[in-house]
């Protein structure tokens, strides 16, 4: 006996992917959905040739590009069940031109988080000696090293109550969801694949760049759903009329 993979690799093109119906986001190349057998092969006594091909195992896996990076998506990616919460204190740098004494910052610092450095970085400035922060405005002291109408760099901590966060943290127990991929024909009319459980499988590389779109690669893996009939626990195929 041999062990033998049978395996098809389905290009689908572009869609919508929904996980637990909420929107994941849009694959920024074709949506591949990945479908392998493995069988059993099985010789009779001293025969050469192959007589029976028993299925012992089998997966299904969708795998995407996603472009757009939004949190619910996030949060999805990244497998989280939890909710998400609301109100969280963010880093800041921003240049300012000494103009003037007194330049309001964009938001209000957190007390003691201010760094003020030169605009190359080549050197820090000290708070009380070279500036102080009242309230939401740095103040330059004009005894200290900060030349009137310089341009300098401000890091700084500051609260948003309304910002909305996520925390992450490995969970013992997978998540799993419905997962609908959505492609429109060139008709289009919509052809729908169901998976009626996945979890989100593999590692996310979330990648930084200027230089091109961002994209971040994700894949779930589509498992049987024991309370459907033996032959349709992984999926259903639907194509509008």
């Amino acid at each position: 006996m041999a062990g033998q993979i049978n395996k098809v690799d389905i290009p689908i093109g572009l869609g919508q992917i929904y996980y637990g119906n909420v929107r994941v986001g849009s694959p920024k190349s074709s949506v591949v959905i990945h479908a392998a057998v493995t069988n059993v092969v099985s010789k009779a006594g001293n025969m050469l040739e192959q007589v029976k091909v028993t299925p012992v195992g089998s997966e299904l896996t969708l795998t995407a590009n996603i472009q757009d990076l939004k949190l619910d998506q996030l949060r999805v990616a990244l497998g989280i069940s939890a909710n998400k919460g609301t109100g969280g204190t963010l880093r800041k740098s921003e240049e300012i031109n000494f103009v003037s004494g007194t330049i309001a910052l964009s938001e209000t610092p957190v007390a003691d988080s201010v760094k003020v450095h030169k605009l190359d970085y080549s050197e820090d400035y000290v708070s009380g000696t070279d500036y102080s922060i009242s309230g939401q405005n740095i103040v330059r002291d004009i005894s200290g090293s900060i030349a009137s109408g310089e341009v300098v760099v401000v890091d700084y901590d500051f609260v948003d109550s309304s910002a909305t966060t996520i925390k992450w943290g490995t969970d013992k127990v997978a998540i799993e969801k419905e997962l609908k991929f959505v492609h429109e024909l060139s008709n289009g009319k919509l052809v729908q694949f169901t998976f009626h459980k996945a979890v989100v499988d593999g590692p996310l590389d979330l990648t930084f760049s200027e230089d091109a779109e961002n994209a971040y690669p994700i894949v779930f893996r589509v498992l049987a759903d024991p309370t459907k009939p033996e032959k349709e626990r992984l999926m259903t195929i639907i194509q509008e009329a």
